[in-house]
């Protein structure tokens, strides 16, 4: 059901249809581009509108989001100094007052007024509208408006959407693949949200975006991503898909509920055929703060991976095979974690006490450093040994480079499932540990658990090198193991990926 009257008086100015879109279907005599003359309108428009409203100072900040440039004295990516987040936080609750019609987010908060008046959800909101404090009021109200249209009424108002959540269609959507989350981040530690429109169809655009919806709330759960933003990748290499211009324009409705900061978007094709289609989601899909930090790219798979390897997005044809085949491998086992988090949420914490110092508790997936049968037999620590088993012969054949983003798709896995690496300090109790110690420590496990391997195939491997030499260059001495640093009782030294 569509929104109110009242409803819409209120709704944030990127939402609505844009005025730029009510121009183009005017000139085109057409609610969509259908030639690639058409797309070349709809592209002088967008380019002239981007002309009149960006500034030089815009546009040089534009660049560097889209980039990953930090400047050389304050990151863009971080937050007011903290003194001032008590302002923000007033300001946006000033703004709240305003809004005269704000039912669902009334009942949202009548649901679960801690979760909705949370510091922590305010200034997910605030990040994501750059602090804009009059955006940011109108986001929150329309987010529930949406996530009521969408989810329903109930409980779910008040806390966030789980997979549990979602019917059996919606999941069909989240296994195709079509939305999928890259198992490394960018160069500048941003996730990359990829959309794939060739894999299949959602049943319904509801489905959709129920489905967009998800992944980015689960983008969302971390304070670094709602500082840094994430990327966008539109990539229909390959791609002859062009009829589906209804999903685009229904679709945007639930993408501008969710709150998100994007801080770049790249399109890649292949085929001219598909500028239409492309003119579309840059009129429907987009909303002007993403048509700024668009980027193009044409060209074969090879030609748009190297494009998109020069923003520093790491796509590699493990994701994209040659043949233009797509792998849903890490996606499942993303799903997989998600699904796990989820159904252990209960029992999310385990039975290690509550320490005084620090004010911390040990949960269930944290990962810790230490020693001692205690340690070990964590279950965060005995999950980390089981993803690095999963991923052992993949390590053991990979570069140093490679290694690096193995150890650091561990660190993610974890990371999305609440967990955190913890290390225990005599005077402040459990803290956690920067990403880089984190990937050491995973460096390390890969040691031991490939030491371990060594020394159990060693005397079959000897066997095998002594049967193929010839007879008279055989020895009898033995293959010797691989050394181990945590058998040697010693801390290995600082490595990326080794």
């Amino acid at each position: 059901s569509g929104p109110s009257s009242l409803i819409t008086t209120m709704m944030p100015e990127e939402v609505e249809e844009p005025s730029i879109a009510t121009a183009t279907r005017a000139l085109l005599g057409k609610e969509f581009p259908e030639t690639e003359l058409e797309a070349d309108i709809v592209d002088r428009i967008l380019a002239q509108e981007l002309r009149e409203t960006l500034t030089l100072e815009e546009e040089e900040q534009v660049v560097k989001e889209v980039h990953g440039i930090l400047p050389n004295q304050v990151p863009m990516f971080e937050d007011p100094p903290t003194e001032f987040i008590p302002v923000y936080l007033e300001q946006l609750e000033i703004e709240l007052a305003k809004i005269p019609h704000k039912e669902a987010y009334e009942q949202a908060k009548y649901y679960n007024p801690e979760y909705i008046q949370s510091t922590n959800f305010r200034l997910m909101v605030l990040r994501c509208e750059r602090f804009n404090v009059q955006l940011a009021a109108k986001k929150l109200v329309w987010h529930f408006v949406v996530k009521k249209e969408l989810f329903g009424n109930g409980d779910i108002l008040g806390r966030p959407v789980k997979l549990s959540d979602l019917s059996e269609d919606d999941m069909a959507t989240m296994r195709s693949g079509k939305l999928q989350l890259l198992p490394e981040r960018d160069t500048a530690g941003r996730p990359v949200l990829v959309l794939f429109p060739a894999l299949g169809d959602a049943k319904t655009p509801e489905n959709f975006m129920r489905a967009c919806w998800y992944i980015i709330s689960c983008i969302n759960e971390e304070e670094e991503n709602q500082r840094k933003g994430f990327v966008v990748v539109l990539y229909t290499v390959g791609c002859s898909r062009r009829d589906r211009f209804s999903l685009i324009k229904s679709s945007r409705r639930g993408r501008q509920g969710v709150p998100r900061k994007i801080t770049g978007v790249h399109v890649c094709y292949d085929d001219f055929m598909m500028r239409p289609f492309l003119a579309a989601s840059k009129l429907y899909l987009m909303d002007r703060d993403m048509r700024k930090r668009l980027k193009e790219h044409y060209g074969s798979h090879d030609e748009c991976v190297f494009r998109l390897q020069t923003y520093g997005i790491p796509v590699d044809h493990q994701l994209i095979r040659q043949d233009g085949t797509i792998s849903l491998h890490n996606h499942l086992q993303w799903l997989q974690v998600r699904q796990i988090k989820e159904s252990s949420a209960a029992s999310f914490f385990s039975d290690l006490p509550l320490d005084d110092r620090s004010g911390l508790t040990v949960r269930r997936f944290d990962v810790l450093f230490g020693r001692g049968k205690k340690i070990a037999s964590h279950t965060g620590n005995q999950r980390c040994v089981l993803l690095a088993e999963m991923m052992l012969q993949k390590y053991s054949k990979a570069n140093k480079y490679e290694k690096t983003e193995i150890t650091d798709r561990v660190v993610s896995i974890v990371h999305e499932s609440l967990g955190r690496f913890l290390k225990h300090d005599e005077q402040n109790g459990w803290q956690e540990v920067e990403r880089e110690v984190a990937r050491e420590k995973v460096s390390h496990i890969f040691r031991h658990l490939r030491s371990k391997t060594n020394k159990s195939l060693g005397p079959a491997l000897q066997v095998e090198s002594e049967a193929n030499k010839p007879k008279s260059q055989k020895t009898k001495r033995s293959l010797s193991p691989v050394p181990s640093d945590m058998d040697a009782g010693k801390t290995p030294k600082h490595s990326c990926g080794d």
